[in-house]
C-alpha cells in the first residue's frame, strides 16, 4: 500500500489539534490520551481559554507559534473543507503538515503501527423506539416486525469484529431506542471485558424519552460509557423526561452530552415524493462518507443506514455492499485491512446499492427538514 504521510509523522511529539465542534469534543479527550496535544485551535467566536488544561488558541496564534508540530483536524465532513482551504492559503500542505482525524485513524496507525484502526463504528440492538420520526434515518417506522438482539447474538459479533481489529476509537449501541433492550446492560459489560483495551469509548445513542433502569446505570458508570442524547424537543414534547434523564445521569457520575444542532436532509426514500437524479454514484457516496459504520449480523458496513433499509424490507442489497467478516483471515494483518477498505468507500462495484436511490446526508444534499418531527398517524 502506497505511504500516506511523510516520515517526520511517525515522530509524533506535540501535535495541535485543530476544531473544538461536536467533533472535536466527542474525540479530543480521547486522543489526548496518547499524543501530546500542545494546542488546539478554535476560531469561533465563544473561544475558551482552555480545554482539559489544553491552551485553546486561533489560527493567527497558532500560526504564529507552531514550529513542525502536525495538525490533525477535528470537524465534519463540511467543516473540514473550509478548514482545509484556510490551512492551504497560508501555506500549509495536506498530509505533510496537516490531515482529517478520519485519514489519520485508517492511514497514520497502518503506515507506522500495522494496525487497523477506525474512528467510529455502530450496533443495533434493536429497532424498536419510542418515537416515529418521519425522516428517521433507520427507517424505524417502516419496520412491521419488532427486531431485538440478544447477548448470544452481539457476542458473536462482536467476537468476529474485534478479532479482524486494532482499535476503535468510538463504539456505539443505537435503535431504535437501545435502552428498550433489556440485555444491554449484559452486552456492555461484555463488550467492556473482553475488548475494552481495544475501544477509546464506549458510547449508548438516545432520544433522551427513557430513564434506564438502576443495573443499566450502574454498567454505564463501571464501564465509563457516555450516553449521547439526540435532542427532538422542538418537535416532540418531552423536555421535561429528557431533564430528568440529564439529572438522574449526573447523579451517577455518568458522562453525556446532547446533541441539539443535528441537521436532517430529506434522504427522498423511501417514498420518493421528489425525483432522484444522481449521475454519478460513486462520488454521491464518497461526498455522503458516513462518519460511522456498522456491525450487524456478522457483516460489517460501510453505510449502517443501508443494512437498516434492508431490515425493514425496504431494499435488497448486493454482497458488495458489506463485508462477511466470517470470510476475512483474522491471522491476516493485510486480510483484516479490507474492513478499513471498506470503511474508506474502496467498495466492489464502486459504490453501495441504495446510494443510487438515496439522497444521503452530504453536502450535495441540500434538502434540510425538521429533526424529530412526527407522523401524525400510522404507517400502513
Amino acid at each position: 500500500m502506497r505511504a500516506i504521510f511523510d516520515l517526520d509523522w511517525n515522530r509524533l511529539t506535540d501535535v495541535i489539534a485543530y476544531g473544538l465542534g461536536q467533533v472535536g469534543k466527542r474525540y479530543i479527550d480521547l486522543f489526548k490520551q496518547q499524543y501530546h496535544v500542545k494546542y488546539i485551535v478554535d476560531n469561533g467566536e465563544k473561544r475558551v481559554d482552555e480545554y482539559y488544561g489544553i491552551p485553546v488558541i486561533s489560527l493567527k496564534q497558532m500560526l504564529a507559534r507552531r514550529h513542525k508540530e502536525k495538525i490533525i483536524v477535528f470537524a465534519s465532513r463540511e467543516a473540514f473543507h473550509t478548514i482545509r482551504m484556510e490551512l492551504i492559503e497560508n501555506g500549509l500542505l495536506e498530509n505533510r503538515d496537516f490531515c482529517k482525524f478520519d485519514d489519520f485513524i485508517k492511514n497514520w496507525y497502518w503506515q507506522f503501527e500495522q494496525k487497523n484502526c477506525l474512528r467510529e463504528v455502530h450496533m443495533a440492538v434493536n429497532m424498536n423506539c419510542t418515537f416515529k420520526c418521519k425522516n428517521c434515518n433507520m427507517f424505524v417506522p417502516y419496520y412491521t416486525n419488532t427486531i431485538q438482539y440478544d447477548l448470544k447474538a452481539v457476542e458473536r459479533d462482536f467476537g468476529l469484529f474485534f478479532e479482524r481489529i486494532d482499535y476503535v476509537y468510538i463504539f456505539s449501541f443505537l435503535g431504535g431506542e437501545p435502552f428498550l433492550n433489556n440485555e444491554l446492560d449484559t452486552m456492555i459489560e461484555y463488550l467492556f471485558g473482553n475488548y475494552g483495551k481495544k475501544i477509546g469509548c464506549i458510547e449508548v445513542i438516545t432520544n433522551g424519552s427513557i430513564i434506564p433502569k438502576e443495573k443499566v446505570l450502574k454498567t454505564l458508570k463501571n464501564c465509563n460509557a457516555v450516553v449521547r442524547i439526540s435532542d427532538y424537543t422542538s418537535q416532540v414534547s418531552y423536555a421535561d423526561k429528557m431533564n430528568e434523564l440529564c439529572n438522574i445521569l449526573e447523579a451517577n457520575e455518568i458522562k453525556y452530552f446532547i446533541e441539539t444542532s443535528l441537521q436532517w436532509t430529506d434522504f427522498c426514500f423511501p417514498d420518493g415524493k421528489d425525483s432522484v437524479d444522481i449521475s454519478d454514484i460513486r462520488n454521491h457516496m464518497l461526498c455522503c462518507a458516513p462518519e460511522f459504520h456498522g456491525l450487524n449480523d456478522g457483516r460489517f458496513y460501510y453505510c449502517h443506514v443501508a443494512w437498516s433499509a434492508e431490515k425493514a424490507g425496504l431494499f435488497s442489497l448486493k454482497d458488495s455492499d458489506y463485508l462477511d467478516l466470517t470470510l476475512i483471515d483474522r491471522c491476516s494483518k493485510t486480510d483484516c485491512r479490507k474492513i478499513i477498505e471498506h470503511a474508506d468507500g474502496n467498495i466492489d462495484g464502486g459504490y453501495v446499492s441504495l446510494c443510487a436511490k438515496c439522497m444521503g446526508c452530504g453536502p450535495d444534499n441540500n434538502r434540510y427538514i425538521p429533526v424529530g418531527k412526527q407522523w401524525e398517524k400510522q404507517l400502513k
